[in-house]
């Protein structure tokens, strides 16, 4: 209809406002970060780095060493996330999201709350079919929201 806007469509912009990238301290996740980042800079967005802590598939096992394996693991990675925020001259406006749950939750739930115009993730080999709900790109492409970008 003339005249009339849609309220959802960001005039005057040539990227999204906030790009949400998908980190769990992989070599694969990495480089989806570094990718992120650069291309927040060429599109003048934000950075929203995004960490999921998730024990669920070592709980299910019952094995509560793997559990805490798993814990501190992601304990270490998010230090070592906060650290490279703290020392690294980014290019970008770069913020670290850590939250407890599934990984496709919580990237969602960033994503939605930041309306965020896309999520970027590392490529995953290992175990990706056998998450529930299938490999985590296709997640989140099921819930058609967001442009979905997975780094090899």
């Amino acid at each position: 209809m003339a005249g009339q806007q849609d309220t959802a469509f960001e005039l005057g912009r040539d990227g999204a406002a906030w790009i949400v990238a998908g980190v769990d301290g992989s070599v694969t996740s990495t480089r989806a970060g570094s990718y992120a980042a650069g291309l927040a800079r060429r599109q003048h967005s934000r950075l929203a780095l995004v960490l999921a802590r998730d024990v669920t598939a070592e709980a299910s096992l019952g094995n509560e060493g793997a559990v805490r394996a798993a814990l501190e693991g992601q304990d270490q990675v998010e230090r070592e996330l906060r650290d490279a925020i703290a020392s690294t001259v980014w290019p970008v406006d770069v913020e670290l999201f850590v939250r407890v749950g599934p990984p496709a939750r919580v990237l969602a739930a960033v994503a939605e709350e930041l309306s965020a115009g896309l999520i970027v993730l590392g490529s995953s080999r290992q175990h990706a079919y056998l998450r529930p709900g299938g490999p985590l790109p296709v997640q989140l492409m099921r819930l058609r929201r967001w442009p979905v970008l997975v780094v090899p």
